[in-house]
């Protein structure tokens, strides 16, 4: 019975764990390359064949954004470099963003 309860208290501890990982920066896609307009922001992610502008989300903390990928891209193509315009309203002022930074050579790996 003591085997039992412990097993089961390791197992909700580590799915717990990593629920509170992909909260955190797990998620943050990286950006190849990123242009900001006065109502959008137009990214440069990887993609599969399969990412649209609804696989992100942009999440924004006073002057800091992060761009979240929100659905997966299944698709099982070569991943190749695109990009998306996502709908965003920034206020004047400088920015940070969260996500880090590739260059295209990376994905020729």
């Amino acid at each position: 019975m003591f085997r039992l309860t412990m097993m089961m208290y390791l197992v909700a501890t580590a799915t717990s764990c990593s629920a509170s990982e992909n909260n955190g920066q797990k998620n943050l896609e990286p950006i190849y390359g990123i242009e900001f307009t006065q109502s959008s922001i137009k990214l440069l992610i990887s993609s599969n064949g399969c990412t649209t502008a609804g696989s992100f989300e942009i999440r924004q903390n006073h002057a800091t954004i992060s761009v979240v990928r929100i659905k997966g891209d299944f698709c099982r193509r070569r991943s190749f470099v695109t990009w998306l315009d996502l709908p965003f309203a920034a206020e004047p002022g400088p920015l940070s963003v969260k996500n880090k930074f590739l260059s295209h050579s990376s994905l020729e790996k």
